[in-house]
């Protein structure tokens, strides 16, 4: 995987840890 996607994908998991109650991540984006 690229660097970016790699940074893309930490962010959207630190975010997701911190607002668990979000709604669910679009799995098709």
């Amino acid at each position: 995987a690229r660097p970016g996607v790699m940074a893309e994908l930490a962010s959207f998991n630190f975010d997701c840890q911190n607002v668990p109650a979000r709604s669910p991540p679009q799995a098709a984006a």
